[in-house]
Formats: C-alpha cells, sequence, structure tokens
C-alpha cells in the first residue's frame, strides 16, 4: 500500500491520517499520535517532537525516527529516517524495539501493569530476591511471588533477565 501512494522521490506527500493507518503498526501508531497530540497541547511554538514509528515497506515492518516541529495548526516540518540507518547502533536499536515493543507488544503490556507490577522489575534490576522486595515493598513474598508469576504471563517473559531488559526498555531502571 505505501509503494502505491508514495510518489516519486524528491516529490512533496501528503498522507492522511487514513493513509498511514493502512501501513503502520497500530499499537505504535496509536503512542505517536499520543505523543503528538501531548506536543501540540504544550503550545511551545517552534519546539520539536520526538517520536518513533513502524510502517511497512514491501511487506516488512521498518522502524522510522520522527522529528517534527509544529508550527500552527495547518503548518509543520517533519523528518524522519529508517533507524538502522545510523549504522550498527541504529541496527541495534532497531533489534531492541522489535524485541520489546513488538514481538513481546511492549507498549500494549507497559500499559497493562499496575503500581506494584512496575515495581517488581525496578528491584529485580537491581539484584533484590523476593524476599528482600517484600521487605521493602511492605508486603509478603507469597505476593511479591504472585506479582512476579503475573508479570511473567502478562510480558510472556520466560525468566527474570526477560524483566530486567523490559525494565531497561522502558527506563525502569
Amino acid at each position: 500500500m505505501l509503494e502505491e501512494i508514495m510518489g516519486k522521490p524528491n516529490e512533496d506527500v501528503m498522507f492522511t491520517l487514513e493513509d498511514i493507518s493502512s501501513f503502520s503498526d497500530p499499537v505504535v501508531l496509536k503512542r505517536a499520535i499520543q505523543v503528538i497530540n501531548e506536543y501540540k497541547a504544550t503550545n511551545d511554538e517552534f519546539s520539536q517532537c520526538y517520536y518513533m514509528q513502524r510502517i511497512k515497506v514491501n511487506g516488512k515492518y521498518s522502524w522510522i525516527s520522527n522529528t517534527k516541529t509544529i508550527f500552527d495548526e495547518f503548518h509543520y516540518f517533519s523528518v524522519g529516517y529508517l533507524i538502522e540507518t545510523i549504522d550498527k547502533l541504529g541496527i541495534k536499536i532497531r533489534d531492541l524495539l522489535d524485541e520489546v515493543h513488538v514481538d513481546k507488544n511492549g507498549w500494549h503490556n507497559f500499559e497493562l501493569l499496575g503500581k506494584r507490577e512496575h515495581q517488581i522489575p525496578q528491584k529485580v534490576g537491581a539484584g533484590y530476591s523476593s524476599v528482600e522486595i517484600a521487605d521493602q515493598l511492605h508486603i509478603s513474598k507469597h505476593t511479591v511471588r504472585t506479582h512476579r508469576r503475573n508479570l511473567y504471563n502478562k510480558l510472556e517473559a520466560k525468566s527474570n533477565a526477560d524483566l530486567v531488559k523490559f525494565a531497561q526498555a522502558f527506563e525502569m531502571i
């Protein structure tokens, strides 16, 4: 679909939200729209908004890094580039994004976590045992184990290392 509406190189192309929805990952697009709307609400003229998009090109999803400056309701300047074009670092960032945000539905799963479920990966990432976490959070070790079990299910995690990766990806630690 994207290929059909892209136009020629060096040609200005305008997309509607419907166009973008047809080739974007819906979870990532929802987050990008949220970031843009929050940025617009600040009313900070000429500042920049940064967000990621994941679009399908030639049948395969690619990550796009976007920077947008909104001048008013009808005028803006936007620059985007494929994340993997920043060489080895870009490829590592792409792989991390794919692993956490896509394969494990990271955005969606992150939003499903409760307050305690945010705290547990932080503590696990800091190297604390279930007993130590229970003491620090003033809950029973059984409650900590229940939270961990729920986290494994919600995040499709298979180990503490997966919990730590998730916590790092979402800047919880």
